[in-house]
């Protein structure tokens, strides 16, 4: 996600600061009791049948 957020110029990469991003987004969510949804990926596993 972070070169998403850089390029759509949400926050710089020194105002991520992505060695204490995990702990302060953890602390952020435990303190504001929010619901936090992370990016959601969808996959899927086919075979053809023949």
């Amino acid at each position: 996600m972070l070169p998403r957020i850089i390029k759509t110029g949400v926050a710089t990469e020194d105002e991520i600061d992505i060695n204490t991003l995990e702990d302060r987004l953890t602390e952020e969510r435990k303190n504001s009791k929010a619901t936090y949804i992370s990016e959601i990926v969808f996959y899927a596993w086919a075979r053809k049948i023949e």
